[in-house]
């Protein structure tokens, strides 16, 4: 009598348990290393927006009028092109000689509850989840 060879349906089910719990594991980790990359990405954009705007007050001696989203910040500041748009919409809050730059995350994009902040005193926030730490 000749052994057929392969795999018994309890080795099958036990690798498919085996699999699906590492994936379990590795799919949250993944996406709050994609959330963690995206925030990083929007403390850079902040400060080349923080770039442009000292740029600006050097040439017109005053810092670009308040915006209430993306466009309209790019629009103030040419040759600005914020990497994350997709994911945070940025503004400017204007203030005299001071100013607050923001990026607050999309709703659509699971960003919702994600805001960082940057102000002309250098004074760096972000809002993760409703706690609040420096960055």
């Amino acid at each position: 009598m000749k052994k057929i060879k392969g795999f018994t349906l309890v080795e099958l089910m036990i690798a498919l348990a085996v699999t699906g719990i590492l994936a379990a594991i590795a799919v949250p980790s993944y996406f709050h290393f994609v959330k963690s990359s995206r925030l990083q990405a929007a403390q850079t954009d902040l400060v080349n927006m923080s770039v442009s705007m000292e740029n600006y007050y050097y040439q017109q001696l005053s810092y670009p009028e308040s915006t209430t989203t993306t466009l309209q910040s790019q629009a103030e500041l040419k040759g600005w092109v914020p990497t994350q748009k997709k994911y945070f919409d940025y503004t400017i809050l204007k203030d005299g000689n001071s100013y607050i730059l923001s990026a607050t995350g999309v709703s659509t994009e699971n960003m919702a509850n994600y805001e960082v902040s940057l102000t002309n005193d250098n004074v760096r926030e972000v809002k993760d989840n409703g706690s609040m730490k420096t960055w």
